[in-house]
């Protein structure tokens, strides 16, 4: 596996059914649990991209299913039993799109998303290649909008994007 790369987490998604709203509806307060309707996936992740938008750079087809406007977020949640050599093949695969169908890799189309990082171990939170500070995150996706990062970990790096999409 990647050893010291790896992290323990859990990452709860929204039903990516779940309507879209007006209102920050879906995402519960960070100190209440997510609902019962939310998957939870645990165990040590050496990386949890969101993405909003098909590509995230003009040579990385980093969510091939996503739509412009569609209002999900694609998440990519890639687990520690992938080998070095497989994790450069991976990666390798993003110009193009292929890196989806790698085993270690989960793709989730969600509305909305919490990381919860077991803090007893080292980590790193970046939003939009910025380094946050490491600890519970959530956010949430409108349609028509960027998105919004719910007060707390992301809120200050990521509430630049609100609105930019209208």
């Amino acid at each position: 596996g990647c050893g010291s790369g790896a992290e323990d987490v859990a990452v709860a998604v929204a039903d990516p059914r779940t309507p879209a709203a007006p209102v920050l509806a879906v995402v519960p307060p960070l100190d209440q649990p997510v609902p019962d309707s939310w998957r939870t996936l645990e165990g040590p992740f050496v990386m949890v991209w969101a993405c909003n938008t098909s590509h995230s750079a003009s040579d990385a087809f980093s969510a091939p299913a996503a739509e412009l406007a569609d209002g999900l977020f694609h998440l990519m949640v890639l687990d520690d039993s992938i080998s070095r050599c497989r994790l450069a093949h991976l990666m390798l695969g993003l110009e193009k799109g292929e890196h989806v169908s790698f085993r270690h890799l989960n793709v989730i189309r969600t509305r909305a998303f919490r990381i919860e990082p077991d803090m007893a171990r080292p980590g790193k939170l970046v939003c939009d290649g910025e380094s946050v500070e490491y600890g519970l995150a959530q956010c949430e996706m409108h349609r028509g909008m960027a998105a919004r990062a719910v007060p707390g970990v992301l809120g200050q790096a990521c509430e630049m994007h609100r609105g930019m999409a209208r």
